[in-house]
């Protein structure tokens, strides 16, 4: 795709093992970069990496387009899963609108989950094709809290996507993305 195709929407994946995470976010991003108009950038990374700069290296080639991520056990990229890697996936085109947010898992999971599906209800126009992607952390209990207070807001009828953060199998911490913030013991949502 050229970014003279305008009329169609995109998607593209990009995978890095590089040790330096300036290098491996900025190697993955590029790759999955298809166009100019990135919409959203969802990210999935090994915890070995300094995460704010991975992070940084991502925005430096997709822009101000949303980012949406979490640490993971493994990263699944085109080649298959790999581990000690970060993964970017990007979408793009026109015809379609993201809203991004966060929240922390302090505030309790139903809470958590009606306070985040309420600001991307807010901000999406209703329609007919919706889809609502969460990353919780993986070690906080009660993530059917969460998506009870999602499905509050949502209703049934939006479908519910996502996945609990990883930590390498450590089972310590794990990290979740908002743009360039990273999280610990929260969620981000599209």
């Amino acid at each position: 795709m050229t970014d003279s195709d305008t009329t169609m929407r995109w998607v593209g994946v990009g995978t890095s093992a590089l040790p330096d995470a300036r290098q491996a976010g900025s190697a993955a991003a590029r790759a999955a970069m298809h166009s100019s108009d990135p919409k959203l950038v969802v990210v999935f990374a090994s915890d070995s990496y300094d995460l704010p700069v991975l992070l940084s290296a991502i925005s430096q080639e997709t822009g101000d387009a949303p980012l949406v991520g979490c640490t993971s056990a493994g990263q699944i990229g085109t080649a298959g899963l790999s581990r000690s890697s970060v993964s970017v996936t990007i979408l793009g085109g026109p015809g379609f609108t993201v809203s991004t947010s966060s929240s922390p898992l302090s505030v309790g999971g139903h809470a958590a989950g009606t306070k985040i599906a309420g600001t991307g209800r807010a901000a999406i126009p209703a329609g007919d094709n919706q889809l609502f992607l969460m990353l919780i952390d993986g070690l906080s209990p009660n993530h059917e809290a969460v998506v009870r207070g999602v499905y509050t807001v949502l209703g049934e009828s939006v479908p519910l996507v996502g996945g609990a953060a990883g930590d390498d199998e450590k089972m310590e911490s794990t990290a979740q993305f908002h743009n360039n913030v990273v999280l610990t013991r929260a969620w981000s949502a599209r």
